[in-house]
Parts: C-alpha cells; structure tokens; sequence
C-alpha cells in the first residue's frame, strides 16, 4: 500500500500534496511565488480546500473521512477537518530527531499543545516517557489513534486534557519535575472550560512555570510557533531570557517543509540543550 506524504508543488498561495494515492490542493499563506508546475499537474488533485464564507472540501471521487500516511519513521492518520487542516506537520521533523537523539530510556518528557501527537511518538518511540497535553478531549483522541498506529502502547503515554497553563501550575504544586519540554503554543486557542489563550500574554507565564518543572539533569526544551512576528531570533532571545543560568546551548531556525519544488517556510523554533 501506498503511505508516502510529500509536497509536489507550491505557488499562488496553495500547495500540493501527495497522501498515498490521493493528492490535494489546498491554501498555503507563505507560498506567494508562482507555480513551478503547469495547470494541467494541478488539475490532477483528487480533493480541493476551498477557504471561504463555508469552508468545503471538494472530492472528485467519493467523499474520504481519512487516510494513513507515513512521514520521517512515523504512520499519521490524516483527516479533513472543517479548518483545511489534515493532522500532519512534517516541519516538525527538527523537533522529532531532535527527541530521537537525546531521548532516553525512562526519560520524563512534556508535550504541551501537543495536537495530533508528532512529537509524543517520537518521544515514546524512542524510551521516553511522555506526558501530552492537550486542551482538546477530540484532539487528543487523534493523536492516541496515532499513537496505535506506530504499534505504541496508548497506555504508555500519560494523557492530559486541560488547559496549559492551569496543568503546569498544578504541577508544580506537585513538585513534579521533567527532563524534556516540547512546545508549539498556537497563535490563539481555547482550554478545555473556556479559557482564552493569547501566545503574545500567555507565553512568558509557562515559560517561567516550565523553569520550575526542569529537572536537574533536564536534557532539552523547544519553543516552535507559527504566528507572524515570532521568528527564529525572538524565539531563541525568550529561551534564552528565562535558561541563561542553566548553561547549555541554544540554537534556532525557520521551520521548512520539503517539497520537490521550493521548500515552504512554516514557522520557526528554537531549542536548548543542557550539558
């Protein structure tokens, strides 16, 4: 079976994307180049997004709920959702082999924001174990069907759904402590009872609740976002603000999509690295 994911075409503000055998066209608000394949490539999409008043995806075949792909070591299920997403961000892969290399049998790993799940398997491939946070009860269930399909034990992951924020406080009433972050805050988004999250108010408070979560040896934290403004830079001066005195290394870059054609920029991240 089939169960490649690529980018064969971007430009005009869409790209195109290979699913196994079906291909889709859907908007791209970073590609503002033209084109590099003709009209008649283009036409050859299986499933359209059309963004509007009602956003609708159009089949031009029979109507597909979903469909598994595989992308870097990883099996996704991707869906259609009402936003013109589809559950996968092969950008993230500097995040993912970053938790491959410095992974460790045992090792206790956060994901927060942790959406479909791309980060929490590679981190439970690899010996972590990984607690994933999500403010989305339907979200979560997602990333435990992906989970299963990379042949993980769903109980192997501590899932949590509730808000970010209101998690790690009790956390640290717990005195629970991490050896890894994984982060990727949305622009805008809602907890699990309503509450408002803004990455441009909210961000500074879990990063000074995630100071208090490191561990002593903690290994690693990454910071990815994809909002207008947040680059590569203003990421590593923020984990650089709040890890100064832990030593390490930091390093940052603008997150990239692979595609035949022109790689499509896609937000930015910034990691640190302990001794």
């Amino acid at each position: 079976m089939n169960y490649i994911y690529k980018i064969l075409d971007s430009g005009e503000e869409r790209k195109l994307e290979q699913l196994g055998d079906l291909i889709i066209d859907r908007p791209c608000a970073q590609a503002f180049w033209p084109k590099m394949k003709d009209e008649r490539f283009w036409n050859k999409a299986d499933v359209i997004f059309e963004r509007g008043d009602n956003n609708i995806w159009h089949f031009k075949n029979k109507k597909i709920d979903s469909k598994v792909v595989k992308y870097h070591k990883y099996f996704f299920k991707l869906k259609f959702t009402d936003f013109g997403h589809i559950g996968i961000f092969p950008e993230h892969k500097t995040t993912w082999e970053l938790i491959e290399k410095n992974a460790v049998q045992g090792q206790k790993m956060i994901n927060l924001f942790g959406y479909t799940g791309g980060a929490t398997i590679a981190g439970a491939a690899s010996g972590a174990l990984v607690t994933h946070v999500d403010a989305s009860q339907k979200i979560n269930d997602w990333a435990k069907e992906n989970i299963e399909l990379n042949n993980i034990d769903v109980k192997s992951v501590r899932w949590i759904t509730d808000d970010v924020i209101k998690f790690l406080k009790r956390e640290v009433k717990r005195g629970n402590k991490y050896d890894a972050f994984v982060m990727d805050p949305p622009t805008f988004g809602r907890g699990s009872k309503g509450e408002v999250f803004k990455i441009e108010r909210d961000l500074s408070k879990i990063m000074e609740l995630v100071v208090e979560l490191m561990s002593e040896d903690c290994k690693y934290v990454t910071l990815s976002c994809h909002t207008p403004g947040f680059t590569p830079k203003v990421l590593e001066n923020i984990l650089f603000s709040y890890l100064k005195n832990r030593g390490g290394k930091i390093f940052c870059e603008e997150l990239l999509i692979p595609s035949d054609t022109f790689d499509i920029p896609s937000g930015a991240v910034a990691c640190w690295v302990g001794k």
